[in-house]
């Protein structure tokens, strides 16, 4: 009787509130299905993109990834599409897991993303015969001497290296020839002469802007110059000269610029004044002319008690810029003086600068690294700017010694750690290098650290005894892990003379064998 209750309840609710069960009934859908491939390949330093497809896609199909993805690329849930830049040195594997879903069931896939090493070359300026040697920062090995005898006269002095940011043009300086080389490195392997434009002035120290447009050269130390030059036309926009200093009428001084930098702000431009112990602030505008907003005096004197005058204890000779614009370091050699008793040395000093707006440079920072050195020839920083690196000579010992084969001291590569802008401390035991050189070339870049951080390449800061050499540090370890010799060549020359010489040189000289080792000095890696 209970159950018939209940049953007959059960009907009256029904007829009274409607029946509803059959209304909508329940839709079963069939899970997505992925049919995209289930491996991509992304480059380093080259956009990449990846769209995973599904069959089964109503409702609309929505995407999770699981896994870590390489710097510099992203996921997007909606689209299914995985899209970036891989930063340098991100280069591996990443297993990867993708699941597509429709609200009610999904698919899932293993996924492998592979971020193949990018094109990484660098350039060498070969000095004695006139000719650039190519890098395989893969290998971390010399590809190629090319270009021999074609940029130049004999002997005229080839310092600096600069690659433009897309990496398809290398420019080279002649310091004897007052000329810029342009070079066509789109293929490093085959390099093309495109042209040169001959300065008013010794060509030594360069900087290009971060667009490629324009490049700035100072001569090192002849002039108060910077020519400013249009790179695609290969033409000067202007040879930029600062007026005389008069902020103490009783001792007037007219700007110098030995060595030039320019952040990343594309604005901003530094040049050391080794003369003037200053570091000089301007700013390039987007048609190539420079303006000359103030300077910074980075003398750091102290007193010298015999003679009652105070003596600047640090004479800056090149400059770089991190990759974020905001912190410059000026490399710089150690001042000293000499009193009744003794010649007295000066501590090495890296003046640190803080750059907080276009033109807006702040002197924030300053670095002593003790008395053992002598000098620094170049800094660069690595790619994320955390480190800089200072190529240093050390004293000679006291008496130094009566072997003929003596060199003196070996050079010395001093780190130092950036913690913030305008911010950095040494950081600890310099490394070694096999390098002997006694002087400076001013403002030419001899250290460069290739694409992914890793390794530091060491040149010659002087062609006066220079070695035929270059060699590599792993910066992982800190240590020296190869020499690449550049030995000696033999080549058939038919070209000792600058075309543009007065009187000219022969046009149709003799050819004649030669052969001389090679030393290398200034040196750039591309970074894309």
């Amino acid at each position: 009787m209970r159950k018939t209750n209940v049953l007959l309840a059960m009907i009256f609710l029904m007829a009274v509130m409607g029946c509803s069960l059959n209304d909508n009934p329940p839709l079963w859908l069939p899970a997505p299905s992925i049919t995209s491939a289930n491996n991509t390949t992304f480059t380093e330093g080259t956009a990449g993109s990846f769209t995973f497809t599904a069959t089964g896609g109503w409702p609309s199909v929505t995407w999770t990834l699981t896994g870590t993805l390489p710097s510099g690329v992203t996921f997007n849930a909606a689209t299914g599409v995985l899209s970036g830049t891989p930063e340098l040195g991100s280069s591996g594997t990443y297993p990867l897991t993708v699941t597509a879903s429709n609200g009610f069931s999904s698919a899932t896939q293993n996924f492998t993303l592979t971020v193949a090493p990018g094109q990484t070359f660098g350039v060498v300026a070969l000095n004695n015969v006139n000719s650039i040697g190519i890098l395989d920062g893969k290998t971390q090995s010399l590809t190629s001497v090319k270009l021999t005898d074609a940029l130049g006269s004999a002997g005229g002095g080839l310092f600096d290296v600069v690659i433009s940011p897309d990496g398809k043009t290398t420019v080279i300086s002649n310091f004897g020839d007052s000329k810029v080389y342009f070079i066509d490195t789109s293929d490093p392997t085959v390099p093309v002469v495109k042209g040169y434009l001959k300065l008013n002035f010794f060509a030594e120290d360069m900087a290009m802007t971060p667009d490629g447009k324009y490049l700035l050269v100072t001569d090192g130390g002849f002039t108060s110059k910077i020519a400013v030059v249009n790179v695609a036309s290969r033409t000067l926009v202007e040879d930029f000269e600062a007026v005389e200093n008069t902020t103490d009428p009783l001792n007037p001084w007219t700007p110098q610029f030995q060595s030039v930098a320019i952040a990343a702000d594309g604005i901003t431009v530094l040049a050391a004044d080794y003369w003037n112990l200053k570091a000089h602030v301007l700013t390039i505008s987007d048609t190539g002319h420079l303006t000359y907003v103030n300077f910074i005096d980075v003398s750091n004197t102290v007193h010298d008690p015999v003679a009652d005058v105070d003596i600047p204890t640090l004479r800056p000779i090149n400059v770089d810029i991190s990759p974020d614009g905001k912190t410059a370091i000026v490399a710089s050699i150690a001042g000293g003086w000499k009193d009744d008793a003794e010649t007295i040395k000066a501590d090495l000093i890296f003046p640190v600068l803080s750059i907080s707006g276009p033109g807006q440079v702040a002197l924030t920072n300053m670095v002593n690294v003790g008395s053992t050195y002598d000098g620094s020839q170049t800094v660069v920083f690595n790619h994320d700017g955390t480190k800089a690196y200072l190529m240093v000579t050390q004293q000679m010992p006291d008496p130094v010694p009566v072997d003929p084969d003596y060199l003196g001291p070996k050079n010395v590569i001093i780190v130092l750690n950036v913690t913030g802008a305008g911010m950095a401390s040494n950081a600890g035991t310099p490394i070694e290098v096999e390098i002997y050189g006694r002087s400076q070339l001013f403002g030419v870049d001899t250290l460069a650290v290739d694409n992914s951080s890793k390794y530091l390449y060491v040149s010659n800061p002087t062609v006066s005894g220079g070695s035929f050499f270059i060699q590599v540090i792993d910066l992982t370890t800190n240590t020296v892990l190869k020499k690449i010799d550049f030995g000696s060549i033999t080549y058939n020359t038919a070209f000792k003379g600058d075309p543009d010489a007065d009187p000219p040189v022969d046009p149709d000289p003799p050819v004649y064998e030669t052969t001389t080792e090679i030393i290398p000095t200034g040196i750039s890696f591309w970074h894309p």
